[in-house]
């Protein structure tokens, strides 16, 4: 899904475990800064209910040129995404939408394989295969968390037009910098950037899964079974290779 800012001029692949949350906040405050503060809301709050659903929101990039007559030409407009080591974004994955969720006797999550990461790796990787060759049509939440970042908004097409942002577990090491730098060259003011920090760099997502025990379990859990480890490879090849992230030790190409 893409978020818009068009005052700035500004285009956001927002993907599920990439900070997708806190990047959704984050286009709508820019999409009516005024309005933003004057809920009071925090970008967190989106989690439970997006304030600018169906006003910056577009699921192709097809749709956003053609909504704002952007070409494909130097325009001044900014395409943007946050990307993540693909083994730590699929452990933040499981942990948010099996363990969580099943915590919250929420049964039929995650291919019904309960807390079993075996079960759940194997099952996932037959359903992108098959939606890969267009056997599977149907497409459920665990999917969109699941789904390889290059899958995301029309990245086999649109990829030379956009700029990566680095995920990072403490925003103001690596992200903040980059994004800020972005924020700029799109002359949004100091004032919104400051606000925009600020959400960044003192708020915690309620669902953040970072230094929890749980994914410091399933982890390790991953990285000591050099049979899921495999799976995650094939999964997500494309992500290790576009994004330039190191395969996991044994994998290395």
């Amino acid at each position: 899904m893409l978020r818009v800012s068009p005052k700035y001029k500004m285009v956001n692949c927002v993907v599920q475990k990439s900070m997708s949350t806190m990047m959704t906040g984050a286009m709508c405050y820019l999409y009516d800064e005024m309005e933003y503060e004057n809920t009071g809301r925090s970008f967190d709050d989106e989690f439970n209910g997006r304030l600018c659903k169906s006003q910056n929101e577009f699921s192709s990039v097809n749709d956003v040129r053609n909504k704002y007559n952007i070409s494909l030409r130097q325009t001044g407009w900014s395409f943007s995404m946050v990307v993540r080591h693909p083994i730590d974004r699929f452990v933040s994955g499981y942990v948010d939408r099996c363990v969580r969720l099943l915590v919250m006797n929420a049964t039929a999550q995650c291919n019904g394989c309960r807390l079993n990461m075996t079960c759940f790796i194997e099952n996932e990787y037959k359903r992108l295969m098959q939606i890969s060759y267009k056997r599977k049509t149907r497409r459920t939440m665990e999917d969109a968390h699941f789904f390889p970042q290059v899958w995301h908004c029309d990245l086999p097409d649109e990829r030379e037009f956009f700029e990566f942002l680095p995920y990072s577990t403490d925003s103001e090491e690596e992200f903040m910098p980059h994004f800020e730098d972005l924020l700029q060259r799109q002359d949004v003011p100091e004032s919104s950037i400051q606000f925009i920090r600020d959400q960044f760099l003192t708020r915690i997502p309620s669902h953040a899964t970072t230094g929890t025990a749980a994914k410091r379990f399933y982890y390790n859990r991953l990285m000591n079974s050099p049979y899921l480890l495999e799976f995650i490879v094939k999964m997500f090849y494309w992500d290790f290779i576009q994004f330039h992230y190191a395969f996991p030790p044994g994998f290395e190409q």
